[in-house]
């Protein structure tokens, strides 16, 4: 893809000083320019749109992206709440804003943008989602609930969707339905490794530690497939089925698993990465 993009930014930058105020041929560089991670240059030419066209709320949209991922966050809170302003119907621009709150620790302007797009798009099933994440993080479980919910209602076969709700009820102790759902998840999608993990933790907290190691097992052989690049995930599993072992009092085979993932994780990120891990 990005190889692409790089060949339409050589075409496109040909072309621009035949028609240097073409704000459309301008916009598809700045568009290629960010694609290809040139994200100054992409920035700097979506500026000079802007000053062509202030009204274009798409613009707007697109600077404030670069700039999030330049981590110029006021820059990028700026645009974006232009964009809104010039269009409240951006639900683009209300997404983007409302994952810098998020990441910025503004969870509660996060919840109203998230809330915002649901009323003008009210299948926008990601926003309900991260709804439901938010009011998981407050303790608010009945709106989490309804929130997962409600996602799960726009796209039942998305077995992310399962995984979320299903976390929330062994949260709260829901057991049964939490099975169900993890297990929904992984019908969806038999290599879904999230939910054999996070079943595998369900059946720890039930005393079913033959029934953990099994989940647990599952998820490490789909890490370990060549068609899965996920090492965080692999060194986690490896951990998981380390203190599964432990319950079970095999402190052998706890070992085992608890030194594979420290020497995993060190190969990866160096001596400090899990020193927890050895505890």
């Amino acid at each position: 893809i990005q190889g692409k993009h790089k060949k339409a930014y050589e075409i496109l930058k040909s072309i621009i000083p035949l028609t240097p105020n073409n704000k459309n041929l301008l916009r598809e560089t700045a568009f290629s320019l960010q694609k290809i991670g040139r994200l100054e240059e992409a920035a700097e030419m979506y500026e000079i749109i802007t000053t062509l066209d202030p009204n274009d709320d798409g613009i707007f949209y697109l600077l404030g992206d670069v700039y999030k991922e330049l981590k110029m966050l006021d820059k990028a809170t700026n645009n974006l709440v232009k964009a809104i302003k010039l269009n409240p119907q951006n639900t683009s621009a209300r997404f983007s804003l409302a994952e810098l709150y998020k990441d910025t620790g503004e969870s509660e302007k996060a919840l109203q943008e998230y809330l915002k797009i649901t009323t003008i798009n009210p299948n926008d099933s990601h926003s309900h989602t991260e709804l439901g994440h938010l009011y998981s993080s407050k303790n608010d479980f009945d709106n989490a609930l309804k929130s997962y919910k409600k996602a799960i209602s726009i796209k039942p076969k998305e077995p992310f969707f399962h995984d979320n709700i299903a976390n929330l009820y062994s949260r709260i102790n829901q057991i049964a339905k939490a099975i169900k759902h993890f297990n929904l998840a992984i019908d969806l999608d038999p290599k879904y490794f999230y939910s054999y993990n996070s079943l595998g933790n369900l059946y720890k907290k039930t005393g079913e530690l033959r029934k953990a190691i099994d989940s647990i097992s599952k998820a490490l052989q789909i890490l370990e497939s060549e068609e899965v690049n996920d090492n965080f995930s692999y060194a986690y599993t490896l951990k998981n089925m380390g203190w599964a072992y432990q319950e079970m009092r095999n402190y052998s085979e706890a070992e085992k698993y608890f030194k594979k993932a420290v020497k995993f994780q060190r190969e990866l990120f160096g001596d400090k990465s899990m020193e927890y891990l050895e505890a």
